[in-house]
């Protein structure tokens, strides 16, 4: 499929079909998970598949409801104090191969949810970390984006840092620790990091998404206190140098690594923060979009990603040089507006994500022909 922009057409409906959107669990970033949900559950429903949403609370719980109880036009679909969402004793049957198959007992009936196709919406820890797609896998249960160790790989940006760097792909430098490591050396590991690394650094948490704990620092005496604070919410936390001049692009890519001549680089999506200064229109050459894309492409394929993915770079504009920053298995919004931009609409990435997860079973068990 060409994902080029095409003219409103009505869609078939597909009620033969039960897709189920995961979403919520113990992340840090449980609220935009629920927002995710949220925006694939509308979409889903306006291309006539039926949609059950399965929702996972801090506390892993689960609750189900078909699309039509979830008040999917608001714009998360976090349960409020006077939600219709209750706590019930669900079963997920385990002899169902190719299925999700979720059973509760009433009086006088039991009620079942059979989903065919499984669509995580999670972000971050207990769900995008691989933990749901093992659990699929064990099932042989279809499911959208990438699999378990691409997705293990990703969440953990250390081991994506050194994916990044074996396959020569530009990146800052960058050096981690442990908490442990930390406790015990911090004099020692201070100086190695002030000798091998330039300010400004930016110290991260290693395996949460987006800003939370994030810290950027120029001086020592910052740099130990943002260490603290990263280890408040990881145990492993990454330090890497900071861009500069830098234009932040983000690029979603869909495929499978295993059919490489049919993965799709969307257009870049500019953040633009030179110095703190307000955000301006950049124009890239011809020549830096060609390499964003090469790049993605390359990214991709390294991770050997799976049905879709958002990978994050930092342009230098008076270098010309291009870092890629990350790789996000399950993005915010599911990169769906990066498509946007370029006139892709989110329709026809859906539709697209599921021939993907279809084609991903298929070759996972040994039936394709690629």
């Amino acid at each position: 499929m060409n994902m080029k922009p095409k003219t409103k057409t009505k869609m078939a409906k597909n009620y033969s079909r039960t897709i189920g959107v995961f979403y919520g669990s113990r992340s840090a970033e449980h609220s935009e998970s629920c927002q995710t949900a949220a925006l694939v559950v509308r979409s889903l429903v306006e291309l006539g598949f039926n949609v059950v949403g399965i929702y996972l609370d801090v506390d892993g719980r689960w609750y189900l409801s078909p699309a039509s109880d979830l008040n999917s036009r608001q714009s998360s679909l976090e349960p409020s104090a006077d939600s219709n969402l209750v706590v019930n004793d669900w079963t997920l049957h385990l002899n169902r191969s190719g299925k999700l198959h979720f059973s509760k007992k009433q009086m006088l009936r039991s009620e079942d949810f059979i989903i065919d196709l499984a669509f995580p919406a999670f972000h971050g820890l207990a769900g995008e970390d691989g933990t749901f797609q093992g659990l699929c896998d064990l099932l042989s249960v279809p499911y959208i984006g990438c699999g378990l160790t691409t997705s293990v790989l990703a969440l953990d940006k250390v081991l994506a840092k050194d994916v990044l760097e074996v396959n020569e792909l530009p990146t800052k430098p960058y050096a981690y620790f442990n908490d442990r490591e930390w406790h015990e050396g911090a004099e020692s590991l201070h100086q190695y990091l002030t000798q091998t690394l330039s300010y400004p650094l930016y110290v991260k948490p290693a395996r949460l998404g987006g800003s939370v704990g994030v810290s950027r620092v120029d001086n020592d005496d910052d740099l130990v206190a943002a260490i603290d604070e990263a280890f408040e919410y990881d145990d492993k936390i990454l330090i890497e140098e900071e861009v500069s001049n830098p234009i932040d692009m983000a690029v979603a890519v869909t495929g499978n690594y295993f059919d490489p001549d049919k993965i799709q680089v969307s257009k870049p999506m500019l953040s633009v923060n030179l110095g703190g200064s307000a955000a301006c229109e950049i124009k890239l050459s011809a020549t830096v979009v060609k390499k964003v894309s090469e790049l993605s492409k390359r990214v991709f394929m390294a991770f050997e990603a799976r049905g879709t993915a958002q990978i994050d770079f930092v342009y230098n504009l008076a270098t010309k040089e291009v870092f890629i920053t990350e790789i996000d298995t399950i993005a915010h919004n599911l990169s769906l507006p990066i498509w946007e931009q370029g006139g892709v609409s989110k329709g026809e990435v859906l539709r697209e994500l599921v021939r993907l997860a279809d084609q991903n079973l298929e070759y996972r068990l040994g039936m394709g022909n690629f």
